[in-house]
């Protein structure tokens, strides 16, 4: 049966109490296997650590841990349906209405799916002007720090291991001021200790004359 798909992000995420396992889907989705689940960075495996209510509704459903949470971990529930043709309509007889919106269902939920990812990416604002952020081939930025050039293009940089970014040495100048910081505030230092061994010979003066 057809259902509504609505206009929601399909991408929930929580942070669990102390031995909880019910966590809701708010998006629909038509199989159990499309869902993904995360605890923290790990991949859940249906069945073996979850099950799944509410596949074909309206609404979405929930997921159920088979073994609480702990307090402060962090469940991510997607939703990640494989992109095929699963039925197909016959050239003429009678039409399959009902296979139709089921189609189109799927198809809507897949292009919410690319909608999520896209927001997950690096890009430009809409209000940007037009530069590339196409990244250079593989062998060009091995081992190299990526950065823009004057009109915002995506450029590689120089290699990691040289302490500089594009010629200008950002690093080795921020180590000489460090340097220079530090040395000056040795020579601050050596002078105070000099003022206080001055003042203290000064101060025992008096006591060497009246002892004579």
């Amino acid at each position: 049966m057809a259902i509504l798909i609505n206009d929601t992000t399909p991408r929930a995420q929580y942070t669990a109490t102390s031995g909880q396992t019910v966590f809701s889907v708010p998006f629909e989705f038509f199989e159990n296997a499309d869902l993904k689940v995360y605890k923290n960075s790990t991949l859940l495996t249906l069945t073996t650590h979850y099950t799944v209510t509410g596949a074909g509704v309206t609404g979405g459903g929930s997921i159920t841990l088979v073994t609480g949470a702990t307090a402060g971990d962090v469940l991510t529930i997607t939703r990640d349906i494989a992109v095929k043709r699963v039925t197909d309509f016959p050239t003429s007889g009678p039409f399959n209405v009902d296979a139709l919106n089921t189609d189109l269902d799927r198809l809507t939920a897949m292009m919410q799916e690319r909608e999520n990812g896209l927001t997950r990416v690096v890009q430009l604002s809409e209000t940007d002007t037009a530069a590339s952020l196409q990244l250079p081939a593989t062998a060009t930025r091995a081992n190299k720090v990526l950065g823009f050039d004057g009109s915002g293009t995506a450029i590689v940089m120089q290699e990691i291991g040289n302490l500089k970014v594009i010629g200008r040495h950002l690093l080795l100048m921020s180590c000489a001021t460090l340097l220079k910081i530090q040395a000056t505030a040795i020579f601050i230092f050596a002078l105070l200790l000099t003022h206080r061994a001055v003042l203290n010979q000064s101060q025992a003066m008096p006591t060497l004359l009246s002892g004579r």
